[in-house]
């Protein structure tokens, strides 16, 4: 009798524990927090007392977010596996740590084709295929 309850234990703990670290699903490219992680193949970094370079893209087909120094706002439209960035604005701050970073993003979002995710990874690619964004799923901080 106890061996067996035991034995049950064990495997409700085992199945408990592998569902809390099974992350095979797919995160979504709407109402998710897509955190920057490179851009152009260079790595992103995040200054000191600035936001984390970020995007959001919402139902009604408005993106909002962060090249680190600005936020950003804008639309896009999605058909399949196409993804285009529209009419993107942003405030215009003086940052004294970024500024290249953030032009950066700003010049390379109108140029987003398509994109793809894999699990919690989403990757923004141009009209040729080439990565020039990839993201980061992350929960809204």
């Amino acid at each position: 009798m106890k061996t067996t309850l035991l034995l049950v234990l064990a495997i409700g703990f085992i199945s408990l524990t592998g569902c809390a670290h099974n992350n095979t699903g797919t995160a979504s490219l709407i109402n998710t927090y897509w955190k920057l992680v490179e851009i152009k193949g260079t790595a992103v970094a995040v200054s000191d007392n600035q936001r984390e370079p970020h995007i959001v893209l919402n139902t009604e087909r408005r993106v909002a977010g962060s090249d680190g120094c600005n936020r950003m706002m804008g639309g896009y439209q999605v058909s399949g596996d196409k993804l285009q960035f529209t009419q993107m604005a942003g405030t215009r701050m003086a940052c004294m740590q970024g500024a290249e970073q953030a032009q950066l993003i700003g010049a390379t979002l109108p140029q987003v084709a398509s994109y793809d995710i894999a699990g919690d990874q989403l990757e923004l690619r141009d009209a040729g295929g080439v990565v020039i964004a990839r993201f980061k799923a992350v929960a809204l901080p």
